[in-house]
């Protein structure tokens, strides 16, 4: 199998299986595809960061709306990592290819899947709150002052609390992990879409595993990254910050980058009314 496989999406795609190593191959491919293009990567990454966190601090319209965008958010990502790799360049307006120069029922189809994941996430998320502390671990963060973080900070409630929200969050992730590519190439439905992406990553999840073993490696390995320079650089805090930003902001660039070659490989060209589900 080629480092790229699949080629680009269409509109006839259907189910493909992929052996585990290939989630080794996804998270290399994403932090090439990030050397190839740093700058546009860790660039449109941190303007995401930074929209959403902007977005969010709106009361309820403004954390409805980075719900409702995160499909077409994913899908500028994959846009980007198609442009990448033909050696374009591209710029904050791939993000916006999901609504730009598509038909309004093409739109709608996008709308309804943003919908539908915010419900679902948030669904998700309601219900790790209801198996944990209900938030109060959260809250404690949150309202927490410098001096009294360590005293107000239940450690183990929120551990707890975060590997609950990861373990209700990750089935929604996996239903909404290729579905904007699908209703944006292929032309599905949501319903069908949602579908399609939860039967494509059960029957490769051997290699998603793998996948998603690898990113936590790599995280793991630049937190401790950081811990050491922290501890070299204690007394140079602004060396320290110019130095984590860019690490942080290429890893999360690479990841999301590499969402394109799960789709490319999950799915392939097939013969006309043939589909994934």
């Amino acid at each position: 199998m080629s480092e790229v496989s699949g080629g680009l999406p269409t509109r006839s795609m259907r189910l493909r299986q992929v052996p585990a190593s290939r989630g080794l191959v996804w998270v290399r491919m994403g932090l090439a595809l990030v050397g190839k293009q740093p700058l546009g990567f860790i660039g449109l990454f941190g303007m995401t960061l930074f929209g959403t966190l902007l977005l969010a601090s709106f009361p309820v319209i403004g954390a409805l709306a980075v719900g409702v965008l995160q499909p077409s958010i994913w899908l500028g990502f994959m846009r980007a990592s198609q442009r990448a790799l033909a050696g374009e360049r591209f710029g904050p307006p791939v993000l916006l290819e999901a609504w730009r120069g598509r038909s309004t029922p093409q739109r709608l189809l996008q709308l309804r899947l943003g919908v539908v994941y915010l419900l679902a996430a948030t669904g998700a998320l309601l219900l790790a709150g209801l198996l944990g502390s209900g938030g109060e671990a959260w809250q404690a963060v949150i309202e927490a002052t410098p001096e009294t973080r360590e005293a107000a900070i239940d450690a183990a409630a929120l551990q707890r609390d975060m590997l609950l929200a990861l373990l209700c969050y990750a089935p929604v992730s996996l239903a909404f992990w290729h579905a904007p590519a699908l209703v944006h190439w292929a032309g599905h439905k949501p319903g069908q879409a949602i579908f399609s992406s939860l039967v494509a990553c059960w029957h490769n999840k051997g290699a998603f595993c793998v996948y998603g073993l690898g990113w936590g490696a790599l995280a793991a390995l630049l937190a401790s990254l950081l811990a050491v320079l922290a501890l070299l650089l204690g007394a140079q805090p602004a060396m320290l910050q110019v130095l984590v930003f860019p690490l942080v902001l290429g890893l999360g660039g690479a990841f999301y980058a590499s969402l394109y070659f799960t789709v490319v490989d999950c799915f392939e060209q097939g013969s006309a009314g043939r589909t994934a589900a």
